[in-house]
């Protein structure tokens, strides 16, 4: 196979973490905008560096003297042509300032969280962008602008621990919820798991006993590992579910809402009640 050079402009750095590892693990290059500029040394600190990651020569250069930004980058002829494939997450505003005169294929990854307006703005698009969904249940928005393919988000189970579940809490990973607890299903949370020991691990989550700042990645894999089961919150439009992969990976019994309660106006129930837009 061909060695081709993606330019991945990404929205959310745990996503972003998991597709440049899954890019380079199929044999693609790939040069990220976000906190993995040089995977070696990334400026996020929510995940490690990734030491597998195939790189683009020339780009990380490039970037770096001309002060490139995700909105930048993509006016930049010079940098564009050290790519084959431009690959834009989520942000329709990244495609509207690529120019018009482009000629390297743009696809557009949806993230499970469209919604009418942007299922609009991908149908007015639809001749210079590829669509990639993240799931079939996608296709219950209404206006829906159809998709080139279907790819899943991924995980590798060599990165996680084995469940033991010795520690008799319930664990949740969720952050931001004191600007969306209804999205969160917050109170519906707070209800649920009051009878027993809990914590929650995320900033910007409301002050309780049970809140704590946000965990490093070693220690989410040590909480996954240890505590006896993991409850999911939703986020409207759609539960974003990489802490739901993750709980999955490593084994852990894993709680979510059922479809009555679940966040997603467009989700159908699957899997024998349990609902979710991934």
């Amino acid at each position: 196979m061909m060695n081709k050079k993606i330019l991945y402009i990404g929205c959310h750095g745990y996503l972003e973490y998991d597709d440049i590892k899954i890019l380079s693990h199929a044999g693609f290059s790939v040069f990220s905008t976000g906190g993995w500029s040089d995977p070696l040394q990334p400026v996020s600190a929510v995940r490690p560096p990734i030491p597998s990651a195939r790189q683009v020569p020339g780009a990380l250069d490039l970037w770096n003297r001309d002060k490139l930004t995700p909105q930048s980058c993509v006016q930049s002829a010079a940098f564009l042509d050290l790519f084959d494939v431009i690959l834009v997450v989520h942000d329709h505003s990244i495609v509207e300032t690529i120019p018009a005169d482009n000629k390297k294929p743009v696809i557009f990854r949806t993230i499970g969280q469209s919604s009418p307006p942007l299922e609009r703005w991908m149908s007015q698009h639809r001749d210079r962008i590829k669509i990639v969904r993240y799931s079939p249940n996608e296709s219950n928005i209404p206006g829906y602008a159809g998709a080139d393919a279907l790819i899943r988000f991924g995980k590798f189970e060599e990165d996680f621990p084995v469940w033991s579940g010795h520690e008799k809490t319930v664990l949740s990973f969720y952050q931001q919820a004191t600007r969306r607890l209804a999205h969160a299903n917050f109170e519906f949370y707070e209800q649920a798991t009051a009878p027993f020991p809990r914590v929650l691990y995320g900033n910007g989550n409301p002050p309780s006993e049970f809140s704590r700042p946000t965990a490093t990645y070693d220690d989410m894999q040590r909480y996954y590992s240890a505590h006896r089961v993991y409850y999911s919150l939703g986020t409207y439009p759609a539960s974003y579910t990489l802490n739901f992969m993750e709980a999955m990976m490593v084994g852990i019994p894993l709680v979510t809402l059922g479809h009555s309660a679940a966040s997603s106006p467009y989700t159908k129930p699957r899997l024998g009640g349990i609902a979710y837009i991934g």
